[in-house]
């Protein structure tokens, strides 16, 4: 490049010489071709830059290339990870949830762990508490089986002395039979401010009354009523003294009057419980008011427990009106009678119409409104009236016996024939 402006700088003096160029001019064209000189070198300078930049360039684009490509493995590891942390926060979520419920589960243990731990508390209180009793229950176990060991050996003396007394009991009612005596098991009165209607007293066999107003009052006796019976007899009697009598046999021998009037009899009840007739009857000449009288106006065999729809008469007569079982025409009469009970269960409906003794009559419900029972002892049913005593009624039983002492003679609870 210098050989290049020294020749140069040679042409132009000559030019000078030859043409007559100025010397200013050379030193322009001098200067021009320096600069030149210095923009050469600096391109020259800028081309090894430039290739210096070019091998850079490379450099950094395969540098770009290698990170691109690294770029893009770690963009697919990214998208991995960022599965991975997209199903670990789903796992996460999860997880709390499952923490909430176990925290929860272990709030309600707590709580529970907290009532069981006072229930334990009041249950070992408890159990101190049954234990105190449980020791002194054994302390009482104690004496009560020393009392049981007590009470053992008089039971068994007890036993020993009940066995004689039914012993001697039984020797006394063989006694009774040998003897042929007849014992009072009822007395009816119409009067005296005592039912003794349908329900009462038939079926249990309890006492009633007193023995000292036995043959006065309404008396049945739970100790005759339980005695074996063959034959039976009923008394109408004037404050104890006979007015008439019937004697019947039984058809089944040596059954009491507890068996015969008893509940497993009542149903279906309506049983004709003698044979013949009566084997004896007998009427006071002076005797009165017979011409309706319940036992002493009709003939045949006793009926017991008749029951008929809702109602129910325990001693009628054959030689009377025995109502069909199904009809509520409230017309059989006799002693013990109820128009509104369960004839079948003992059971009674209402108290206005039980009453102790009806005369005979036809007067069925509905069409006879007024119907005549003796005395006062009856329920406030609208029908039932009020007719005067004809005597009182007893019942009196004996295994043996088969007759019974005159009208006129004074009766007591034992009679001896």
């Amino acid at each position: 490049m210098k050989i290049f402006i020294f020749l140069t700088f040679v042409v132009c003096s000559f030019a000078q010489r030859k043409n007559k160029i100025s010397w200013k001019h050379v030193v322009e064209i001098k200067d021009r071709l320096q600069k030149l000189e210095e923009q050469q070198q600096l391109l020259t300078d800028g081309q090894e830059e430039l290739s210096s930049g070019q091998k850079e360039l490379e450099q950094q684009q395969q540098l770009l290339t290698d990170g691109q490509e690294k770029l893009n493995s770690g963009q697919e590891e990214l998208k991995q990870q960022q599965q991975l942390l997209t199903d670990g926060q789903e796992k996460l979520s999860s997880g709390q949830k499952e923490l909430e419920q176990q925290q929860q589960q272990l709030t309600d243990g707590q709580e529970k762990l907290s009532s069981g731990q006072e229930e334990l508390e009041q249950q070992q209180q408890q159990l101190t508490d049954g234990q105190e009793k449980l020791n002194s229950g054994q302390e009482e176990l104690k004496q009560q089986q020393q009392l049981l060991t007590d009470g053992q050996e008089k039971l068994s003396s007890g036993q020993k002395e009940l066995q004689q007394k039914m012993e001697s009991i039984e020797d006394k009612i063989k006694d009774i039979a040998s003897k042929g005596n007849w014992y009072l098991g009822m007395n009816i009165n119409p009067a005296d401010g005592h039912t003794f209607g349908y329900t009462v007293g038939w079926a249990t066999g309890k006492d009633i009354g007193s023995t000292k107003e036995a043959l006065t009052k309404d008396y049945l006796s739970a100790y005759v009523w339980g005695l074996p019976a063959s034959y039976i007899a009923i008394v109408r009697h004037q404050q104890g003294v006979v007015d008439a009598v019937k004697v019947f046999k039984f058809k089944v021998l040596g059954e009491s009057l507890s068996i015969r009037f008893g509940l497993p009899r009542m149903n279906p009840g309506r049983q004709i419980v003698t044979f013949g007739g009566p084997i004896q009857e007998s009427v006071a000449d002076d005797a009165e008011n017979l011409e309706d009288d319940p036992i002493f106006s009709v003939g045949g065999d006793l009926a017991f427990n008749w029951a008929y729809s809702n109602n129910g008469c325990r001693i009628a007569l054959t030689g009377g009106n025995l109502s069909e079982a199904d009809k509520n025409d409230d017309n059989t009469h006799g002693l013990g009678n109820d128009f509104a009970c369960n004839p079948l269960t003992n059971t009674i409906y209402n108290d206005a119409w039980p009453h102790d003794i009806s005369n005979i009559q036809d007067c069925p419900y509905p069409e006879c409104k007024e119907m005549i029972v003796q005395g006062t002892d009856h329920g406030r049913g609208a029908h039932l009236k009020t007719g005067p005593v004809y005597g009182n009624y007893a019942i009196y039983v004996s295994q043996t016996a088969e007759t019974f002492p005159q009208p006129g003679y004074t009766l007591g609870r034992e009679i001896v024939v």
